[in-house]
């Protein structure tokens, strides 16, 4: 079997894995407990890297992003200094990490999501299949499924996955990537989901709840 169909195959094997998870998990792992269900995914896909050689240029981890990071994180301790000096008491206000993971852990998710579908995903099909395009429309076709059984979601997950796809395939920049679908995403949850959707955001078998 030629190079390529192994690394097609690759990319199912992913792709089942992933579905097996959002269909099966909860029924297996407990709520408190269901981050553990995400572990076979990344480490299928560290692995992966690690023996193909992926760099992080060709992920869409830009090295020149690098002081970006440092800078936003120095930033962050001395917010977090400073409130703590101001007020000892400030970490514990109800409902503060809430509120704060409602506004940051749907950017963040977007983050990791466009990693696992453009670093990973993405690459192995266009290795595979050779052209940008047909590798995008796979892309599109693979992260719409995995929005199964939500029509709307599936949908805009088609269109969006096959842009985001080819841009990334051109770009190789995953941070706007993440960015437009961190943005767009917390306003179709927060804006249109509750009034449009009539499941609202749910995936899988939280669909029907």
């Amino acid at each position: 079997m030629s190079n390529r169909k192994w690394i097609f195959l690759e990319a199912m094997g992913f792709f089942i894995l992933v579905m097996a998870i959002i269909w099966f998990s909860k029924s297996i792992v407990k709520e408190d407990f269901k981050w553990i269900a995400g572990a076979p995914i990344l480490l299928w896909v560290i692995i992966s890297w690690k023996r193909r050689g992926d760099e992080f240029d060709s992920i869409g981890i830009k090295k020149e992003t690098v002081p970006f990071w440092i800078f936003t994180s120095a930033l962050l301790v001395i917010i977090f200094t400073l409130a703590f000096g101001g007020n000892p008491e400030v970490f514990g206000r109800p409902d503060l990490w809430k509120k704060v993971f409602a506004k940051l852990g749907y950017p963040f998710w977007a983050l990791i999501q466009q990693l696992l579908l453009q670093g990973y995903l993405t690459n192995r099909l266009n290795q595979s299949l050779e052209k940008h395009w047909l590798a995008s429309l796979a892309s599109g076709a693979f992260f719409a499924a995995v929005h199964f059984p939500n029509p709307l979601l599936m949908s805009g997950c088609f269109v969006l996955g096959v842009g985001t796809a080819y841009y990334f395939l051109k770009s190789r920049n995953l941070y706007v990537i993440a960015f437009a679908h961190g943005i767009l995403g917390t306003f179709l949850k927060y804006l249109l989901s509750q009034d449009w959707l009539e499941n609202g955001m749910r995936v899988g078998p939280g669909f029907w709840k």
